[in-house]
């Protein structure tokens, strides 16, 4: 029997040893029925589709929890956040001075930056 060697992409090697793999054939075996013609289609087990399920489940049930954690951060975080500025507001409405002083630090800061940019 003849030998031919072909040089491919390192991408097509990967994905004709999988198709080999999934085939139950060597490379050798998988790639001489391609080019005779005799190449079956993949064909999955029961098992390996199921397994893949499992694995998808296990995947978007580890995805959900992360998301349902993030936006409970989230909510708790924006919660935080108005409380603590109605506690502050509240604490400066107590004394219309600092209200003012900070008042007027703000704008000061904010032309001093305008300044800066131009």
């Amino acid at each position: 029997m003849g030998n031919i060697n072909v040089r491919v992409p390192d991408s097509i090697e990967i994905s004709l040893k999988k198709s080999a793999e999934l085939n139950g054939m060597t490379l050798s075996e998988y790639v001489r029925s391609m080019l005779t013609g005799e190449a079956k289609p993949n064909k999955l087990s029961r098992v390996t589709v199921e397994s893949r399920l499992e694995n998808l489940e296990e995947s978007n049930k580890a995805m959900t929890d992360f998301m349902r954690r993030t936006y409970n951060n989230m909510q708790y975080n924006a919660e935080f956040n108005r409380i603590f500025l109605s506690n502050s507001m509240k604490l400066l409405m107590q004394d219309a001075g600092m209200v003012a002083d900070a008042w007027n630090q703000t704008v000061q800061e904010m032309e001093e930056r305008r300044s800066k940019k131009r």
